[in-house]
This record gives structure tokens, sequence and C-alpha cells, in this order.
């Protein structure tokens, strides 16, 4: 309980072993005393009354070792209804909130946590609020007591999803959970990067998201967010009846927010930027990019002298770059759950802000750019293109087809062709399936100006292969746009 290493290192080892029952269940104990409480022994649970004398260091480390634990025995079993793979997180949740009910105090003060109770009867999505659920009682641990942001976001997301399982339960679930269920995803990620936690949060979440996805397509409002999660743009609200309600109730909603989930106005539309990383990165074992804190810079600060400068001006830049790497490992990380969503429409749509995602990443030299460059890439070429040409939106193809061509014709041949030709032919698809004569118009135009350009100049930067692809695929759209010239 004093938070030796070697000690629960050990204990982690025997939980492994053929008779690890009773080694796991001290490992749960002794962890959660010293990761979440303070030093004072107190009379109540057995592990509550040994005093603590664990540093910041010790605290991280025993956080990290039950999570490692945890993560490895949710592997070990599916995430289905009933959520029998639930059982360790929960055992630990409940360890955590019976050392809370006896009075041990935490050192800083933090807002507490509940687990939510399980039941075998529970159906998947159930089991996928609960997940989250228990994820976010994790991640109000006391391993960063000196920091507020993450237990706060992991405290209004619980809240959130608190309240959607009494709905769920009471038979009441809104259309609105799927939309829920992804900014809690989005924005645990967000707070576990960095942390103990992290590995146990990205498998969860994944599992969690998948199985979401499995019961029902999210919503396109959800798939927004993930997509706003892999691309970095803020998310908005595109539902044109969403946008004409509050054009009717604008001076109302000024004054009350009472409609604006815990979670959102806690994570905020930033949260939105976090990711998750794929099974086939190598990253996914490693450790998180960790941004420093102000610390080093501010003894720096005080000190003058040539040297000085020089020492803030490389801590500034290698602040730059661990921010940058931290924020693309996010990103993969969303990556993954968009990989599990599906819907046409939405996939139709996304395909430009994933182009424009390849182009970002072209002149980005760290390694997880190319991880992430490499992904996109094949998404594009696979689930989500299929997805895509397979929708009925011709308008919103033609939208797409002349943003791409348009980007294609101010930059240099690379990623960014390669991403947009894998776009460009889902649009086709659906163009030529598609009878809107505005939209067939729009694209030929477009079309019109790449070839022009292509064929006009030895420097031309679009591919022709671009323009044979048209043809092959959307013969409808290749007459009206090349026909003329000829």
């Amino acid at each position: 309980a004093a938070g030796d290493a070697s000690a629960l290192t050990a204990l982690a080892a025997l939980a492994r072993g053929p008779r690890g029952a009773a080694a796991f269940e001290a490992l749960l104990a002794c962890a959660a005393r010293v990761a979440f409480f303070g030093e004072a022994p107190i009379q109540g649970h057995e592990v509550s009354t040994v005093k603590c004398e664990a540093d910041d260091d010790a605290r991280r480390n025993a956080a990290s070792i039950i999570y490692a634990a945890l993560a490895d025995r949710l592997k070990a079993a599916p995430l289905e209804a009933g959520g029998a793979a639930l059982a360790p997180l929960e055992a630990f949740c409940d360890i955590v909130q019976e050392l809370d009910g006896t009075g041990l105090e935490r050192r800083a003060p933090r807002l507490e946590g509940s687990a939510p109770a399980g039941s075998d009867e529970d159906d998947a999505m159930t089991v996928v609020l609960r997940s989250l659920a228990l994820l976010a009682v994790c991640l109000l641990d006391d391993t960063a007591p000196q920091g507020v942001e993450r237990p706060a976001t992991a405290k209004a997301v619980l809240d959130d999803l608190e309240q959607a399982l009494e709905l769920r339960r009471a038979g009441d679930a809104t259309d609105s959970e799927s939309l829920l269920i992804a900014r809690a995803a989005v924005a645990l990620l967000g707070c576990a990067h960095a942390h103990g936690a992290s590995r146990l949060a990205r498998e969860l979440v994944k599992r969690a998201w998948g199985l979401s996805c499995a019961q029902a397509p999210p919503s396109a409002a959800a798939y927004r967010v993930i997509l706003c999660a892999v691309t970095g743009e803020e998310e908005d609200d595109d539902d044109e009846e969403d946008e004409s309600e509050e054009e009717d109730d604008e001076e109302e909603s000024m004054m009350d927010e009472s409609d604006v989930s815990d979670s959102e106005m806690m994570a905020g539309r930033d949260s939105v930027g976090f990711s998750e990383l794929g099974d086939d990165v190598p990253l996914e074992d490693g450790d998180d990019i960790e941004v420093k804190g102000d610390d080093v810079m501010a003894l720096l600060e005080e000190v003058d002298g040539e040297d000085a400068r020089k020492e803030r001006d490389a801590h500034r830049k290698a602040g730059r770059t661990d921010a940058r790497r931290a924020e693309l490992q996010l990103r993969l990380r969303a990556l993954d759950l968009l990989e599990r969503c599906s819907g046409e429409d939405e996939a139709l749509r996304a395909l430009a802000p994933l182009s424009s995602l390849a182009a970002e990443l072209e002149t980005d030299s760290a390694p997880e750019a190319a991880d992430l460059a490499n992904r996109l890439g094949a998404l594009l070429r696979g689930r989500i293109g299929k997805a895509a040409s397979k929708a009925d939106d011709a308008a919103a193809a033609a939208a797409t087809t002349t943003v791409l061509l348009t980007e294609l014709r101010s930059r240099k041949r690379g990623p960014f062709a390669d991403a947009a030709q894998a776009a460009l032919n889902a649009c086709a698809a659906v163009l030529r399936r598609g009878t809107d004569v505005q939209a067939h118009a729009t694209a030929a135009n477009a079309y019109e100006g790449a070839a022009t350009e292509a064929f006009g100049s030895k420097k031309a930067k679009v591919p022709t292969k671009i323009l044979k692809d048209c043809a092959s695929k959307a013969p409808n759209i290749a007459a009206a746009a090349f026909l003329d010239k000829l």
C-alpha cells in the first residue's frame, strides 16, 4: 500500500498466473488505495487502514500497473451484451467507491464519481454506456492533483452517461444517444492521453464504439464528431432543423444552457480533436507523447545570456514538436473509430475533409504523420471510398469533385493527389447513377477546367489518370466535359 513498485509489479505477475484471482483482487485494492487516495489511515475497508507514503511517481506507477492489468483482462473476453468482459473493471471501481465510502480523503479536492451497476440482462447499448462510464471513473484518480481539467471533464462525461443509462433502462432511449456516445468516446480518449489509463482507454473506447456501431449506424451528427476528431476541424451543427430552431430561439438560448450536455460544456468543442491509434500502427503499445509544462521555461526565463536564450529556443521548439506529435497521436486514435463507422451519405461528405488532411500531412515530418497519411489513403481506397460510392446525393458528389479538382490544380503531386484520386472515383460512381442535371453540369465544368490545364501545360499538376478515370467510371460526365474540346 506504500506504492512499492516492485511489490505491485509482483502482484500483477501473480495475477496472470493459474491461481491469480486472489492476487488480482489484492492488486485492485492496493492500486486503488495508492492511486486515488491520500496518506491518512482510517477505519473501514482493510486497505484503507494502511498508511500510504507514496510520492507522485509511485502513484502514477500504481495507476499504470493496474490499468495495464485491466487492459489485459479486457482483451481476454469479447465486449458484448451482458457485459461480462467488464467484470474486472467494475470490481476495481467498486473498490474505489467502497474506499470513498469509508471517509478516506483524497490528497486533493476533486469530483467524486460512481460506477454504474451492471446486469447480465443488459443489452449491447447499455453495455456501451456502462463501459465508457467505468472508464470515466478511472480517469478520476489522483495521479495529477495539480490539474482539474481531466477530472472535471471525466466527471461531466460520467454524469451524461449516467443520465443516458437511466433513460435506456427505463425504455426511453433518445435519438441523441449515438451523439452522446461519440462525444463521450472522443472526450475520454483526450482525457486519457499521456495518462496511466491510456492503453485501457484505447482498448475500451475502440471496442465500445465498435459494439455501438454494430447495433446501428452512428447518426450523422455522431459521424461528424468522429470525423472532426480526425481532421481537427471544429465540430459544427449542420442540421438545417437545428439551425432554424436556433434562429427562432436565439435570444432564449443565450439565456438558457440547460439543454447543453455537461460533457459538451466541460470538454468543449476543442475536445473533438482527440483520436485513437489503430491496431496496425507501431505506436499502439508505445508511450503517449506528453507535452511538458511551463516549469522549465520559468526557470530558463530567470537566466540571462546567450546560452540561456538558446536553451529557451530549444525548449520552445521541443514543446511545439511534442504538442504536434501528441495531436497526431490523438487523431490516429479517432481514425480507428472512424474506420468502424458506416453510412453512405456521411462517407461521401467525409471525402473532401479527409483528402484535405492528407494535404496537410504532406509536409509534416513527424512519424505519426506518415502513419496517419498511410491509413487515410487505405481508408479512402477501402471502407469509406466504397461506402461513399453507394451514396445517392449527386449534388454533394459534384461539390466534392469541384473542391478536390480545384485543390489538385494548385498542389504538387504527392499523397494528396493519391487521396484525391480515390475520393474522385467514389464521386464519379455517384454521378454516373444520378439524374441531377445541375450536379452533372457542376462536375463536368470542374473536369473541363482540370483537363484544360492538364493538356495545356507541361507543368500541369493534375494527373491525367484522374481524367482517364472519369472517362471510364462516369462517361456521362466525361462526355460533357471533354467532347466539346475535341
